[in-house]
């Protein structure tokens, strides 16, 4: 057989059968693997989640929530906002769609901080403009995370060290 070949045999009523062949390898194995970096566990933490992608919205709730931090979520940003008001010493991050209607992220960023300046801010976007990125730096965002991110990169941003300019973003 060809050292790669894909071997297809089907019969109706029976079913199909697929032999998959690849190469031997002719290296050794490398001494060490690459580390792996393990996700800082949420330890409670309580994250205000705005997006208003219902579905994703869910999913990262679901993710962070697996992580041990505690979610409030919300597709409006003006219901987030209504919530973190009443109690702005109970959340310790903020995880902030950038293109919302009724608010935008950077908007939502700013009333937020106003209201309680310990929070952690990280904007997350399909498209960070340079304008949107120096408008963050203004405002002390923690952190960029461009859409589609994995939850390793908004782990790490939501763990990282709070203040300064912003990271994770690209163009």
């Amino acid at each position: 057989r060809p050292s790669q070949t894909i071997a297809v045999r089907s019969a109706p009523g029976h079913g199909s059968v697929f032999e998959l062949y690849f190469p031997a390898s002719v290296s050794d194995a490398p001494a060490a693997l690459s580390p792996v970096h393990e996700l800082p566990a949420g330890g409670g933490r309580h994250i205000l989640l705005v997006d208003d992608e219902p579905a994703l919205l869910d999913v990262v709730a679901r993710t962070l929530r697996r992580w041990g931090y505690v979610v409030t979520a919300y597709a409006s940003p003006t219901e987030a906002l209504a919530a973190f008001a009443a109690n702005p010493a109970g959340f310790h991050a903020a995880v902030l769609d950038l293109a919302m209607p009724e608010i935008s992220g950077l908007d939502l960023a700013r009333r937020l901080r106003a209201l309680g300046p310990h929070l952690r801010v990280i904007l997350t976007s399909g498209h960070f403009r340079p304008e949107d990125a120096e408008r963050a730096k203004a405002l002390g965002i923690d952190g960029l995370v461009p859409k589609p991110y994995t939850p390793a990169e908004l782990g790490f941003a939501l763990s990282g060290p709070a203040g300064g300019a912003p990271s994770g973003s690209r163009n």
